[in-house]
């Protein structure tokens, strides 16, 4: 069981639902929906409710409509369909009413773009095409006829309208000129002149007012009545054809109306007729080529005759009539005669009297062969030979012998005897790059010129790899930008090469020798590294490699590789220098690299002597006052300058200013303090005694300050001493 707002697997779908029949007003639509279910099918369309797989139903009118499907246990489906507009079918014309021959125009008022107009003017006459159209009805006789002329119009979604209306035509004259000679009329076939009869075989002759003849020959045109044209005219004529014109004027109701008849009469004799060409009856030729006919002895025969050329090879007869402006035709066969009866040329001379016929007979057509090759590449490689292959279509013969031959021209002279061949299915080795025109000639025995086609191959290489780097072999300065120009040969070649540039940093000695780090990096600028050239941008000095890959469908270069040295300003640092007492000289150490350029140093002792110094080694300097004094050293180069200084204090030596320096005391006694006196006031005194025998024990030994109140013990038999020294 299906719960609300489930809809079942085996519901229909849009893709289902099928309607059938042109989206027009009152046009029979049928719907119908495919669904292997055996289910009640409900369709609401329009307002109305029907039940089926399929259902008919036609729209009374035009516009968006929604179709409904519903089914038990799905949802409904709905699909709206467009119902098209009908167009409009009216029409209007002019001259209605008017004689029979008179010209009517008929003009469909829409002019709505993409709609055809179906003209059909009930007359028997052939159905029209057109928006405006011009129509002459024939009706001859007494009184007026009339037609149904009706116009369907049909739009882009293939609606159509039909509107009919009804036009009279007031008939003209029904006017007829006999020939006296009713066994051969308007007909002479005799050798010299001849006189035609005629008489007047118009009906309803009191209707007629007037009639006019022309006999075609150049002669005056006769003005008759009736009481004129009661019995017959007579006209005597040379040799040849004429058009012979009779009108006749009447009066119908209040319209006067004209009738117009045209006689051609021929007073013509048998003609002669001959053909004059290169090929003889019973030639083998190759039709290919094309041959030229002249049509001869054709010079006297009478006027009117016409010549039908007929080449025997299932081509439309071509015919000429005269007066001839040209004698030659120019044909060529294509259709061979292999399989089939020898072809036959001829040409008849005709005329209403007799006709002759010359031909040139049993020619055997063959046809040349149609040269046509493809390769087994759309380029070649220099290392690769190229396969060609024959696609010609082989010559036909007229006896149906195949001896098509062919020669190959591969356009590669350096190649000498092997840029030919005569194989069906060559190959060729092109050596050297560049584009060849590569001629194929194929050959039959009739048709020796045959075909030639001519195709274009080119040969590229595989690539080398080369560049140039605008920065100098010494170096730059970071950040360094280096403009890579590639030198390829993949430049110049005919296939699209790709480019790959990279670059990557040297660690170890490499870089530190240009005061490079553990790493480097570098960026592309204003490029990308599939460019044909490349800006990179070194951010830290240090060694790189540029390299430059380069790869067409030929194959691929391998990596070159040029290495970038970049530059920093040097580095130098002065180690620190001990404070000491007293003058001094001093000479300082420093760690130094020059990065890998030309570098200066310079020293400075600005309290020393000598003050300064010049050299990565400093030779030292002489500091006699007291007090703080600063040491400067500066490493400079193109790409800059770096320093580094240290200070040290330069002390005064105190001098005692005791003026007793010594006591004699009587071992197991105690010595009196002795207060210690400077020159700088202070001043701190360490002090360290000494003996020379180790016999006197009990006194202090080291210390600072004032020498203390102390017992002197003696151990020996002798007078012993101790020694501070401060």
């Amino acid at each position: 069981m299906l719960g609300q707002g489930f809809v079942n697997a085996q519901c229909p779908t849009l893709s289902n639902l099928v309607i059938n029949g042109s989206l027009c007003p009152n046009n029979n639509l049928t719907f119908s929906v495919s669904d292997p279910r055996s289910v009640v099918y409900t369709w609401t369309i329009d307002g109305t409710s029907l039940t089926g797989s399929s259902v008919t139903y036609a729209y009374p009118t035009s516009g968006n409509k929604t179709v409904t499907l519903s089914t038990a246990g799905c949802s409904n489906l709905n699909r709206t369909i467009s119902i098209s507009t009908l167009p409009s079918a009216a029409f209007t014309l002019t001259n209605n009413n008017k004689c029979s021959g008179d010209t009517l125009r008929f003009t469909a008022t829409s002019t709505v773009a993409g709609l055809t107009y179906e003209w059909d003017f009930g007359d028997g006459t052939p159905k029209e095409n057109g928006r405006i159209i011009s129509h002459v009805f024939d009706a001859a006789g007494t009184g007026t006829q009339t037609f149904s002329v009706s116009l369907k119009v049909t739009n882009t979604a293939g609606c159509s309208a039909t509107s009919t209306q009804t036009v009279t035509v007031v008939k003209k004259p029904e006017i007829a000129l006999l020939d006296a000679n009713v066994v051969s009329p308007f007909k002479s076939c005799g050798t010299g002149n001849y006189t035609l009869n005629v008489t007047n075989g118009s009906i309803n002759t009191s209707s007629i007012t007037g009639y006019t003849l022309n006999w075609g020959d150049g002669s005056p045109t006769l003005n008759l009545t009736n009481a004129t044209f009661v019995s017959s005219l007579s006209k005597t004529y040379n040799k040849g054809l004429f058009n012979i014109v009779f009108t006749g004027t009447g009066k119908n109701g209040t319209f006067t109306c004209t009738a117009v008849k045209q006689y051609q009469f021929a007073n013509q004799s048998k003609p002669t007729v001959g053909i004059q060409s290169s090929v003889n009856s019973g030639s083998k030729i190759c039709g290919s080529s094309g041959f030229w006919f002249k049509l001869t002895n054709y010079q006297t025969n009478p006027g009117g005759t016409s010549y039908i050329w007929d080449f025997g090879d299932g081509t439309p007869a071509e015919v000429w009539n005269s007066p001839l402006t040209v004698d030659s035709i120019f044909h060529v066969f294509t259709e061979s005669t292999c399989n089939r009866s020898l072809f036959n040329v001829s040409v008849k001379a005709k005329n209403a009297c007799d006709s002759t016929v010359a031909s040139i007979q049993n020619l055997s057509v063959s046809l040349k062969p149609n040269a046509d090759f493809t390769t087994d590449r759309t380029f070649g490689c220099s290392d690769v030979a190229v396969k060609f292959t024959n696609k010609s279509t082989k010559g036909l013969d007229g006896d149906c012998s195949d001896s098509t031959s062919y020669d190959w021209n591969f356009g590669d002279p350096a190649s000498s005897f092997n840029n030919f061949s005569t194989l069906a299915n060559p190959s060729h080795l092109f050596v050297t790059t560049g584009c060849y025109k590569v001629r194929l000639i194929a050959k039959g025995i009739y048709c020796s010129l045959g075909d030639t086609v001519i195709k274009e191959i080119c040969i590229a290489a595989k690539p080398t790899n080369n560049f140039l780097l605008d920065n100098p072999p010494t170096g730059g300065c970071a950040p360094l930008d280096v403009k890579t120009t590639n030198n390829s040969n993949a430049l110049s070649n005919i296939l699209p090469a790709t480019y790959t540039w990279s670059s990557k940093y040297i660690t170890g000695a490499g870089s530190t020798g240009f005061c490079g780090g553990a790493s480097g990096s570098s960026i592309f600028v204003n490029s990308k590294a599939s460019d044909v050239n490349a800006v990179i941008r070194f951010l830290q000095p240090g060694l790189y490699t540029i390299s430059l890959s380069v790869s067409n469908p030929c194959g691929a270069s391998g990596s070159a590789s040029k290495n970038v040295i970049v530059l920093s300003a040097p580095k130098v640092s002065v180690l620190p220098i001990n404070n000491t007492c007293g003058a001094v000289f001093v000479t300082p150490v420093a760690n130094t690299n020059s990065c890998g350029t030309n570098t200066t140093f310079d020293w400075t002792y600005k309290t020393g002597n000598p003050s300064s110094s010049v050299g990565e080694t400093s030779p030292g300097s002489y500091f006699a006052n007291f007090g703080n004094h600063k040491i400067t050293l500066k490493g400079t180069n193109t790409c800059g300058t770096d320093s580094s200084e240290d200070d040290f204090t330069l002390y005064e030596v105190p001098v005692i200013t005791n003026s007793v320096r010594s006591q004699s005391v009587c071992s197991g006694s105690t010595s009196a303090l002795v207060k210690l006196n400077s020159t700088i006031v202070g001043t701190k005194f360490n002090w360290v005694a000494t003996q020379s025998s180790n016999n006197v024990k009990g006194f202090i030994a080291t210390g600072s300050g004032d020498l203390p109140i102390q017992t002197f013990d003696n151990q020996g038999t002798k007078v012993d001493s101790v020694v501070y020294t401060i």
